[in-house]
């Protein structure tokens, strides 16, 4: 049979946000569209706020990432091609706003810009990070237009990753390959992998699990210290205390849901709910991972009838 195929043309972005400050940074704030820019990077968000102070200067959005570590986001967006004056912004807001991730979207991207974020990158430690995209808008026919982020420069993560690993010791050496064992695992359920994202591996004690909800994500534990040791998932919340208060006050009903108790805690910025396992259940590393899981999504479902 044959198919008739469509014709692919470029929009001009302009055609659909006629200015860069009123039209498109307000579109890429909202949750749905930043996600696009998320999925590409690999680094989820939290919500946004768009013109936000830093000096005599607003930047154009400020985010956090949502995971445990809560890094604070810098994007700045700019119509035409990278100039100097944009490359100053991101360095001055980034600094401003005590940034760990600065992200930097334009149409197009010149060499002298690009060579000049891959030179932030190799002298930046890992904990900071600069991206450098660009958008453009493609319509098929005559469909709506589809935006289309490319990643133009980004920190070099493997260069990195051989550098942190070879100085790791080896309790944190036995960590990272408990997460990447269970990466792994995970990865061959679907429905999990579908659910649950930003699985970054590290020598960390925890690992991370974002989906859908930006106020709230989970983190897995496991903990090796003989004086807290065992497992867990544990509900982090970032500068989210009236929706933890809301949960706080269906406590029981959220407990029974689950079948156990919880420990809530509250600190001045951040919140937390944990779920530890059983220590009878921890009888194999697979066991471990399968309730990882199970808990995962019990857990999701359960606060889900009470976060509003």
């Amino acid at each position: 049979m044959k198919k008739t195929l469509g014709n692919i043309k470029e929009v001009s972005i302009r055609d659909v946000w006629p200015s860069e400050s009123s039209d498109f940074t307000p579109w890429l704030a909202q949750p749905e569209n930043l996600d696009k820019l998320s999925d590409k990077i690999g680094i989820p968000f939290g919500p946004a706020t768009v013109e936000v102070p830093v000096g005599a200067y607003r930047a154009d959005i400020f985010t956090t990432e949502n995971s445990t570590d809560g890094r604070n986001v810098i994007i700045e967006n700019q119509y035409g091609q990278t100039n100097h004056d944009h490359l100053g912004k991101i360095i001055t807001y980034g600094s401003g706003k005590r940034a760990n991730i600065v992200i930097w979207v334009a149409e197009k991207a010149g060499d002298e810009h690009r060579s000049a974020i891959q030179w932030l990158n190799e002298h930046t430690d890992e904990d900071v990070a600069f991206f450098l995209m660009t958008i453009k808008l493609i319509q098929i026919d005559n469909s709506n237009p589809a935006p289309i982020f490319e990643i133009v420069e980004s920190p070099n993560d493997w260069e990195r990753n051989i550098k942190y690993k070879s100085s790791m010791n080896d309790i944190q050496k036995e960590r990272m390959g408990f997460w990447e064992r269970f990466v792994e695992y995970a990865s061959k359920n679907k429905h999990f992998t579908d659910v649950f994202r930003n699985r970054k591996i590290s020598s960390k004690s925890y690992l991370d699990l974002t989906f859908g909800d930006k106020r709230y994500h989970f983190y897995v534990a496991n903990i090796a210290q003989p004086s807290k040791k065992g497992c867990s998932i544990t509900a982090y919340m970032i500068n989210q205390k009236p929706l933890y208060d809301h949960l706080k006050a269906n406590a029981g009903n959220i407990e029974n849901e689950l079948g156990t108790k919880l420990k809530w805690k509250e600190s001045e910025n951040t919140c937390t709910i944990r779920w530890e396992m059983p220590k009878d259940l921890a009888t194999s590393e697979q066991a471990i991972f399968d309730w990882y899981m199970d808990a995962a999504f019990k857990f999701k479902n359960a606060l889900a009838k009470y976060d509003e």
